[in-house]
């Protein structure tokens, strides 16, 4: 019996160190693909199916929204983007909440990818 609780334990530690250096390599792997910083993460909601969001602490050009409404949403979408706000919509025109998250693409990333 000590004999099975023995390899079960030398089996569980090396599937554990295998899952482990499997995740670092994946995040630095995504690190150096994504480029992208968050910025901004909070809760809004829409009237009569529009949303207008001000960037905070910031003028900036280059960022990323990512939008998770709550319920039945017909379809949300950015309207409009500039430097220190953005518009969201629904096309149902109707009240409700969501989640946006913001990142920042670095000046760095961009100039990579031209």
């Amino acid at each position: 019996m000590k004999k099975i609780f023995f390899i079960l334990f030398l089996f569980s530690l090396v599937v554990n160190s295998f899952g482990q250096k499997n995740i670092s390599k994946t995040e630095k792997s995504i690190q150096a693909k994504v480029h992208i910083i968050p910025f901004q993460t909070e809760q809004a909601t829409l009237i009569k199916g529009v949303c207008k969001i001000e960037l905070k602490d910031t003028t900036m050009d280059n960022y990323v929204v990512m939008l998770t409404p709550y319920g039945a949403a017909e379809s949300l979408y950015i309207a409009e983007k500039n430097t220190t706000y953005f518009v969201v919509k629904d096309n149902s025109k109707s009240n409700g909440k969501f989640d946006y998250f913001v990142f920042i693409i670095p000046k760095k990333a961009i100039q990579s990818k031209e």
